[in-house]
């Protein structure tokens, strides 16, 4: 089969909202083949160039011969089948630049295909461009003979917006004497020019509401121009329809508007979110206002409650909105939250507060810990309306479900063993706390992450002094249970030095420990490292780097002190080390600059 491909007008007969192809209404895509003859002939008239929102273009014609002595020849036996195969052809639309998907590019309607007069065989396919131009705004229409997929056309097809204006937003509700901006937007007019209307009154006035230049106070009245932006100001009672309606029409052609529709109420009003929540004692909550009426959401948050006597009786609110729930419920057991405007002190919304009596769990330390830790660790819970172990029978902590061993120090906290075993899958642990009286509190997730897959350098400079889009995740130390705030005795380094080995002394300081590369080879440099909790051979010692500096051998010296020997090379890189520390737990500490290369 010779194919020739070529591009030429076809014929195209404008309307006011469509377009005709052949005397098809919206056809776009149109395939025509000659029914006989010793020479067939194939010719596809596809609608391409542009279209505005539904309407469709014909530019392009496609043409294939096909010698009927070569066909007769060599597929006589699969004459009919060829015959269908040569006139089938595949329609399919696709966006551009991935521009759009499915509807939104528009929709192709199937493929149909028949016979005209002249004994041409015509297959058809629609398109109908989507409510809203695709960014970008080009799609694609690929006709694909099924006789032979590598001979295929692509057309391209331009949605662009028609003649329009918009205003936004179309629904607004402002409060008596206030202000909402609306925006209007003009496509396809160079005439940029609009009259503004408030229920058909030119500009409005004070009893419908008025159309002002924006942020000037009082009002400068617009009634047309080129301002695309402009205040809407509400009369000072409610008017009469109400909505109101405020409309935009194009100066050169009225039939082009566009309108939003805005409700005056008395006053602003303000609304809470949550509106009402039971906490535990301790527990933190989030509150957010909405401010209906103005563009001022500013709001002045307060506690209060009959049974608030004295400063925290009730929690504490921040200025922007975050509570935190007293230590044991008041009474009566009853918390407004109040968010006043700060722009109408005497409206304000509100929310309700109850403080939970029963035992509840709010933190655990640690939360977070590596799959595959080794020795089990202590895991400290806080709360509230625990039973303390010094009054009697205390709580009982459910590590899996499994009752553990338990002290409970206050009626806060309580602390219990979590082994290895229950660790050694990634995934989650419940923990639960019961008390004497088989009451049980939440159950909150004790997080078991996979370990990671080593380190990574993230480089900062004076060209590049900080990174964004870095996302590191870490978990606690195991040690977070029983070591005080913001300070793990563990893995704590204390201070490091030089240790001679002729006398098995370390000198301690708080300087980085200068070490010198060889001229050649490799050469070994003693350091020893010190942390209050104590640090042994049985943790994990490396320093950063490509492996030109390594810790060859590592063995206690007393008091806390741990020994260990450098190899150098001579091609290390000069400059500051990090020296990384892991324990059996797989938790990781790395003490940044202790080491300097020479």
């Amino acid at each position: 089969m010779e194919l020739e491909w070529g591009i030429m007008p076809c014929s195209m007969r404008n309307g006011r909202r469509e377009r005709r192809l052949h005397g098809t209404t919206n056809s776009a895509c149109v395939a025509r083949r000659s029914g006989a003859g010793a020479e067939r002939r194939r010719s596809l008239e596809i609608c391409s160039g542009y279209a505005h929102s539904h309407e469709q273009f014909c530019v392009a014609t496609f043409g294939s011969n096909q010698h009927s002595d070569d066909c007769v020849r060599d597929h006589r036996r699969d004459a009919d089948t060829d015959s269908e195969l040569e006139s089938k052809l595949n329609f399919e639309l696709e966006s551009f630049w991935t521009g759009c998907g499915g509807s939104s590019c528009g929709t192709l309607a199937t493929t149909t295909t028949q016979f005209d007069a002249n004994n041409v065989e015509v297959s058809s396919a629609d398109y109908v461009a989507p409510a809203t131009a695709p960014t970008p705004n080009t799609v694609t229409i690929t006709i694909t003979p099924a006789a032979d997929s590598t001979k295929k056309a692509q057309l391209t097809i331009q949605v662009q917006a028609g003649r329009s204006v918009s205003l936004s937003p179309v629904t607004v509700t402002v409060a008596a004497n206030h202000r909402a901006t609306l925006t209007a937007q003009i496509t396809g007019t160079s005439n940029m020019n609009l009259n503004w209307f408030v229920n058909g009154i030119a500009g409005g006035n004070s009893t419908v509401g008025q159309i002002c230049s924006v942020g000037l106070s009082p009002c400068q009245m617009v009634t047309g121009g080129a301002a695309l932006q402009v205040d809407y100001v509400a009369p000072g009672a409610i008017p009469s329809p109400n909505p109101v309606a405020v409309t935009a029409k194009n100066a050169g052609d009225p039939t082009l508007q566009a309108s939003s529709q805005i409700t005056v109420i008395n006053h602003v009003l303000v609304s809470v979110q949550p509106g009402n929540v039971t906490l535990a004692p301790l527990a933190v909550q989030g509150f957010t206002a909405t401010v209906l009426g103005t563009s001022s959401q500013a709001v002045v948050w307060q506690v209060q409650g009959s049974g608030c006597a004295g400063t925290g009786t009730c929690g504490t609110i921040t200025p922007t909105g975050t509570y935190t729930a007293p230590t044991a419920a008041p009474t009566p057991d009853a918390i407004q939250i109040l968010a006043i405007s700060a722009e109408d002190g005497s409206q304000f919304g509100m929310a309700n507060v109850v403080v939970s009596t029963g035992a509840n769990i709010l933190t655990l330390h640690p939360a977070s810990v590596y799959a595959g830790e080794a020795n089990g660790f202590t895991l400290r819970v806080e709360g509230s309306g625990f039973a303390a172990t010094s009054t009697g029978a205390g709580s009982t902590l459910l590590i899996g479900g499994a009752a553990r061993t338990t002290t409970c120090r206050t009626t806060n906290q309580c602390t219990t063993v979590v082994t290895a075993t229950d660790t050694q899958t990634a995934g989650s642990v419940s923990v639960q706390l019961q008390n004497p009286n088989g009451q049980r509190s939440n159950s909150v997730s004790l997080i078991v992450a996979p370990p990671g897959t080593g380190t990574s350098t993230i480089a900062l400079g004076t060209s590049s002094p900080a990174a964004t889009g870095v996302d590191i995740v870490v978990v606690e130390p195991t040690t977070a249970g029983v070591s005080q705030p913001a300070n793990d005795v563990d893995l704590d380094i204390a201070a490091l030095g030089l240790f001679n080995t002729a006398n098995n002394t370390c000198g301690l300081g708080g300087n980085p420990v200068m070490v010198v590369r060889p001229t050649n080879g490799a050469a070994t440099a003693d350091i020893c490292v010190f942390s209050q909790s104590g640090l042994d051979s049985s943790m994990t010692y490396a320093v950063s780097g490509s492996g030109d500096v390594t810790v060859i051998a590592k063995q206690p010296a007393g008091l806390g002190i741990i020994h260990l020997t450098l190899q150098i090379l001579s091609t290390a890189q000069a400059g500051v080390r990090t020296l990384f520390i892991q324990n059996t737990n797989l938790d990781e500490t790395a003490a940044s600059g202790v080491l300097e290369v020479q």
